[in-house]
């Protein structure tokens, strides 16, 4: 005898071990707390710059040049991290933190949507189940319902 379905639920359906969980309001907590850590890294970071500034001035020959060039990666590694303002020179340009941190707040947004979502139509369900009087089902899809009959269907040609 046949399978009654074409696949197979995997072995382990149902398991705990296999659900998934989010926690919308804790993503979107965790992505706000994300950018107070950002800009408290960022104040550091000026105030360490502030004291390289100052070092680099009484530096001369091979250490001066590698201050100028220690400086350099710094600042292109600031750049990477932080990102960088919008200028009259430069566009704006984010930084992985912030687009980290973007991404948190965006599937906070997603996943609370979805919760929403499952929630209403679950609940629309169930009110409709436990209604005295539910509503007629909606024809949703704007295609009138099959009327005909199986005579009026075509009829394939008699072997004479």
């Amino acid at each position: 005898m046949a399978e009654p379905y074409a696949t197979k639920p995997p072995a382990n359906y149902g398991e705990r071990s296999s659900d998934f969980a989010a926690n919308p309001s804790l993503m979107w907590a965790s992505a706000r707390n994300v950018q107070t850590y950002i800009d408290a890294v960022v104040d550091e970071w000026l105030k360490i710059a502030k004291i390289w500034e100052d070092l680099k001035i009484s530096w001369a020959g091979q250490s001066a040049e590698a201050a100028q060039e220690l400086n350099e990666r710094l600042r292109k590694l600031q750049v990477e991290l932080f990102g960088r303002p919008k200028t009259d020179a430069e566009s704006e340009l984010p930084g992985i933190l912030t687009e980290v941190r973007a991404a948190a707040d965006r599937a906070a947004q997603i996943y609370d949507t979805t919760e929403t979502n499952i929630n209403g139509a679950w609940r629309r369900m169930y009110e409709a189940l436990v209604a005295e009087n539910p509503p007629p089902p909606q024809d949703t899809t704007g295609v009138p319902p099959i009327s005909l009959t199986m005579e009026q269907l075509p009829q394939p040609e008699k072997k004479k």
